[in-house]
């Protein structure tokens, strides 16, 4: 209809700006924006035009123009109460808070009854950690339209922030009942009652909220989240659809899941048939059965996109690896016709695991002859087959054949990704690595001995990165964390953050996707982990990080200082943490914070007895002395303590393997040490950081006079009583006021 009036009328405001609407909402976007503009031309007094225009354009993420339309839309009607309220969402958007404030307050003194900008006002003061103010807003916007789900949610949102789970899941509960189908509620009541120790009550509402949006990663990485932590008596096939669904999305990290998989399969009798005879057969032959298990779609899936902590299939996949290489001798792989699909899903599987898998002499004396063909027909400009080069990518890299460059491209899609994996993205790495910068030298005995270790191995070789949900503003975060104890107007909108010790980058990916205004110096001494990290953020699109080359008791001639420092997983393996983590302090603004992570000496204590059998043994930190300590490891019997490494997933790779058992320096801390290295160098404990909240509650359960959770001696008593607590490091903040 709007086409027929501006056929007669071209000029006609009214049906080009609709037009325009309808465009964009059938998700033709340039059309549609194209008509908004030409609108905003032919009536530039129309303040609803000007609205819309910015209303659409903050929907994508065009915040400059955005603010531009509001401004007009301002400046058309300055009575508008709608027109201030757009504008204070571009600023905030932009990071501009205080001009937010003001835009919020100026849309309530024209409307102080309209809810939507309470609504609006409240977010704001919530994302700047002003949870107390926020909450005012919320309850004000639901005085106002009591059926408000939106503001129900948000008031949730704030109450879980100050620690009121109670309130906070009251909240949820409203928001789902009176609109069902609000994804955002659906997810926050997961999320709340997964922090109240309640996963199983949380999985319905998980599971609605990515029926509900289907696009939404943070609801489907906390559904996996929920998922990895089930363990299956019984096998039901909707499980295995579940689980599939998680591990095919691109946007989710499926790692935590590897294990709940492989326990529902455990629980399957068929797959559990193929485990035991994989387990208990002398010279295991290569049948169908094998295969179809291997061949299902959820096996194939976590094969090729996650490392499998699992011994079982560990064995399953080089029983099989080994049989095929076998049949290839014979000439026989051909009769197996389940082996294309099996066999490039247990290449990418061992390729994640570095070769971890035992390999006798007749294998490497096979895998020879193999690449010697493979080699052959290459320079010969032959062709090779798919199931030869997978056979060869389970024992070695692609990248290791000589004319690997030439290999073919209309191989099948995961064999593209074998490719891209083994091939392509190795070649990218070392062109990065050649152009890193270099802050500082890397002078120290120690800090050169780490750096040839992560040169060699670097750690972890991570796939995609978890989900966020999007920004999660530093204010709002220390005050979740810490609600007592964190002033929101100490914290800057966009802090500066260096990652100190930033490995392969998995977690400079996330503080970058939790804080895309702010500019992140994330360093490394390892060129390869640093490379493998650039690679990584390249392909995520961050576009705020800085990698460089670095030494931190190099760091005192660098003449930056930033808000936040994390150092998580770094100190400990120092010659001297103390001085490694007085630089640091130095390089700290006035005001700031630090997350750091130190190894526990009673969370490690089956390391510690690990490390004492391989020096028993006299194990050696190369591959064959890798190989053979986790073989002693794994006959140990299942009640002794080094037999316990045997359950963290770094013991499934060789450059995990290096780092918990091999790594050239360790040193492991009590609290008591932490206390008085804390009060050294004059910082202030803040509290621990947990993924869920379930050790919080039962450490405020034993100790009720402590509800901010900082005495060290308490927690020092209470880690003495459940000594998994702190199984993979202290994870804490620490703040510097000077």
């Amino acid at each position: 209809m709007y086409r027929q009036i501006l056929q007669r009328e071209p000029a006609n405001a009214e049906a080009t700006h609709f037009l325009g609407m309808c465009l964009v909402r059938t998700n033709r976007r340039d059309e549609g924006l194209a008509a908004l503009r030409r609108s905003v031309l032919l009536a530039p007094a129309n303040e609803i035009y000007w609205r819309n225009l910015g209303i659409v354009l903050l929907q994508f993420d065009e915040l400059s123009e955005a603010e531009t339309a509001l401004r007009r839309a301002v400046a058309a009607s300055r009575d508008s109460a709608p027109a201030h309220n757009y504008l204070a969402v571009a600023l905030l958007r932009s990071g501009r808070f205080d001009e937010a404030v003001s835009a919020f307050e100026r849309a309530l003194a024209l409307n102080p009854g309209d809810a939507s900008v309470r609504n609006n006002f409240g977010y704001a003061l919530l994302e700047h950690g002003e949870l107390e103010r926020a909450c005012e807003q919320f309850r004000q916007a639901l005085a106002l339209v009591p059926r408000h789900a939106m503001a129900h949610n948000n008031l949730g949102n704030a109450l879980r922030a100050l620690g009121d789970m109670s309130l906070a899941l009251a909240s949820y509960r409203r928001a789902v009942a009176i609109e069902p189908g609000l994804p955002q509620a659906r997810l926050n009541l997961g999320r709340a009652l997964v922090d109240s120790g309640d996963p199983d009550a949380a999985l319905e509402h998980l599971r609605a909220a990515v029926r509900l949006a289907p696009e939404a990663s943070a609801a489907w990485q906390l559904l996996a989240d929920v998922l990895a932590q089930r363990r299956f008596d019984v096998y039901t096939p909707e499980a295995e659809a579940e689980l599939l669904q998680c591990f095919s999305r691109e946007d989710t990290d499926p790692d935590s899941l590897a294990r709940a998989a492989a326990h529902l399969l455990r629980a399957d009798a068929g797959f559990r048939d193929a485990l035991l005879r994989a387990r208990n057969a002398a010279d295991f032959q290569l049948d169908d059965s094998a295969l179809r298990q291997l061949a299902r779609p959820l096996v194939l899936a976590m094969l090729e996109h996650a490392l499998i902590p699992d011994p079982g299939f560990e064995n399953l996949i080089s029983r099989v690896r080994r049989a095929a290489l076998l049949a290839w001798k014979a000439g026989a792989t051909g009769s197996h016709a389940l082996l294309g699909d099996v066999l490039p899903a247990m290449a990418h599987q061992c390729f994640l695991g570095e070769y971890v898998h035992a390999e006798g002499g007749d294998e490497t004396h096979g895998v020879e002859h193999l690449q010697a063909d493979l080699e052959l027909a290459l320079a010969q400009g032959g062709q090779v087959g798919a199931a030869d080069l997978s056979l060869f990518a389970c024992y070695r890299p692609l990248q290791d054949l000589r004319g690997a460059s030439v290999l073919p491209s209309h191989l099948s899609p995961i064999m593209q990704r074998l490719l891209l994996r083994q091939v392509t993205e190795s070649a990218e790495e070392a062109r990065i690595r050649r152009e890193l910068p270099a802050l500082t030298a890397v002078g120290n005995a120690v800090s050169r001995a780490v750096q040839g270790q992560y040169e060699e191995r670097p750690y972890p070789r991570w796939m995609r990165a978890p989900a966020t949900g999007g920004a999660y503003p530093l204010a709002l975060r220390l005050r979740t964390l810490f609600p007592q104890w964190i002033s929101a107007t100490d914290v800057p909108p966009r802090p500066t953050i260096l990652i100190a010790g930033c490995g392969t980058g998995r977690h400079v990916a996330i503080a970058s996707m939790l804080n895309p205004g702010s500019r992140i110096l994330a360093i490394d001494l390892s060129r390869a982990s640093l490379a493998y990290a650039a690679r990584r953020a390249r392909e995520l699109g961050l576009q705020n990080v800085e990698f460089a080359q670095a030494d931190i008791l190099e760091l005192e001639a660098l003449e930056r200082r930033f808000d936040v420092i994390e150092c998580a997983g770094v100190l400990h393996h120092m010659q001297d943490p103390a001085a490694g983590w007085r630089v640091l302090v130095d390089r700290l603004n006035p005001v700031g914070w630090m997350k750091v992570g130190l190894y526990s000496e009673i969370g490690r204590r089956h390391v510690v007895a690990a490390k004492a059998l391989i020096a028993e043994r006299g194990f050696d930190a190369d591959v064959q002395g890798m190989r053979a300590a986790r073989a002693a490891i794994l006959a140990l019997p299942a009640g002794d303590a080094a037999r316990a490494v045997a359950d963290s997933p770094d013991f499934y790779s060789l450059s995990g393997c290096r780092d918990l058992l091999f790594h050239e320096q360790e040193r492991r801390y009590t609290l008591a040490e932490i206390e008085a290295l804390l009060a050294a160098l004059r910082l202030e404990f803040l509290g621990f950081e947990f993924e869920s909240r379930t050790t919080l509650h039962e450490y405020r359960r034993e100790y009720p006079r402590d509800a901010a959770a900082v005495s060290l001696a308490n927690w020092s008593e209470f880690e003495a009583r459940h000594p998994g607590t702190f199984a993979g490091m202290y994870q804490f903040w620490v703040a510097a006021r000077r």
